[in-house]
Formats: structure tokens, C-alpha cells, sequence
């Protein structure tokens, strides 16, 4: 008899996605923040964050990024809020797409400035 080789999966190498928050109003509302794998729709989320700013720990990939309300009694769900081409636009009325941007994640680097804002793609 001889026994199989024991195989150890590794984990996948991983990234990290930085961005800040932002919400139509006067006050910051608890978010959730998540990653979609744009290849197998597998969402990665995070509720923590520091003041507007969020850190989320993805295997690399490439991902569309979003934040939505954790609805409470005073904040009901109002969607998602995508990184998209209307926040890099500049969150105009001029600015033609709300299309989600694709975030490329690298195994040991961070991808900043994903600020998932776009809240009036309702």
C-alpha cells in the first residue's frame, strides 16, 4: 500500500482595496463595503472601517467595488453605491455612465482611491 501524496492548498495571494466612503447627507451611515469578482461573482465584504476610510483584503483579481447601507430603523436600505465611472467624473449631472469600474487587484499590492460613492444610480 502506499498512500496518496497529501496535497496542502495554499491560500490564494492576496491584495488590498483602499478607498473612502461618502453619503449624500450630513452624517456617515454604518456601510457594508464589498468586492465582486467580476469572473465568478464572488462577493468579499467588510463593515469595518475608520472614519470615511476602508481597507478590504481580496485574493487578486478583478473586481467591481460597492458600499450600501447596513439599514437600521432610521437609515431603511437604499442600494448600492458603485465605484464608478460617475465617481471619477466627478459626481456631475454632465457625467454620461454609472458604470461600475473594474478594480484590478495585484497579489501584494494596494489598489487606492476605490471610493465606491455613486449613489444616485438608482
Amino acid at each position: 500500500y502506499t498512500p496518496a501524496p497529501l496535497i496542502i492548498a495554499s491560500p490564494s495571494p492576496q491584495g488590498t482595496i483602499q478607498g473612502q466612503l461618502s453619503f449624500p447627507s450630513e452624517f456617515l451611515p454604518k456601510q457594508r463595503i464589498c468586492a465582486v469578482d467580476v469572473n465568478t461573482t464572488t462577493e468579499l465584504c467588510t463593515e469595518t472601517y475608520e472614519g470615511n476610510t476602508y481597507t478590504l483584503s481580496v485574493p487578486a483579481g478583478t473586481y467591481h467595488v460597492y458600499a450600501m447601507v447596513l439599514p437600521t430603523p432610521d437609515t431603511p436600505s437604499i442600494g448600492k453605491a458603485y465605484y464608478s465611472e460617475f465617481v471619477t467624473c466627478g459626481l456631475l449631472a454632465t457625467c454620461p455612465s454609472h458604470e461600475p469600474i473594474n478594480v484590478t487587484v495585484e497579489a501584494g499590492e494596494t489598489t487606492t482611491n476605490v471610493n465606491p460613492g455613486d449613489w444616485y444610480n438608482q
